[in-house]
């Protein structure tokens, strides 16, 4: 019988130094999962394109870009995800999209770090929303999108930027 030795996906996300120019993504999962694209350098963040795409599209995509030879992001960044008791019962019966879709991200980046690529992968809890808001002086610098997952992802983009990386806000 052959010998199968297990590691912890943990492993793959351990402390990776970034080059100089920190392409980052940031994403809102749902039925229609919220991204923003972007990057940081010289201490400042630019957020170059956001958007939303149903889940599955948005997953499938994400996973062959982080296949590349090259993937284009040097961090991931999603909101987590819980199953809470006060939400269990409405949630019977449901596929939960949310959860197969941070799924997917962390393994498509385990995949890549295990391929040798410096991925940093980094979850944020949903209520950074309001912090980042205040911390930016409102909410002008939002999109003018009719999907909170879009703005959502923005939010999350810019928490990591200005927590994380220094970056003024």
């Amino acid at each position: 019988m052959p010998c199968v030795v297990y590691r912890q996906p943990s492993t793959y996300s351990t402390e990776v130094t970034i080059p100089s120019k920190e392409s980052i993504i940031a994403i809102d999962p749902g039925e229609m999962t919220g991204w923003a694209r972007g990057y940081i350098e010289d201490g400042s963040l630019t957020v170059e394109a956001h958007g939303y795409t149903p889940w599955q599209e948005f997953v499938i995509t994400f996973a062959d870009r982080m296949a590349q030879d090259d993937p284009p992001y040097n961090t991931v960044v999603y909101e987590s995800w819980r199953l809470r008791r006060s939400s269990a019962l409405d949630l019977v019966g449901s596929d939960l999209q949310s959860s197969q879709c941070i799924g997917a991200i962390k393994l498509s980046c385990w995949l890549a770090q295990k391929r040798g690529h410096v991925i940093r992968v980094r979850n944020q809890e949903p209520a950074i929303k309001n912090v980042v808001d205040a911390m930016k002086g409102g909410r002008d610098y939002l999109p003018k999108s009719d999907k909170e997952h879009a703005k959502d992802a923005v939010r999350h983009i810019w928490y990591y930027a200005i927590t994380e990386q220094e970056v003024a806000p």
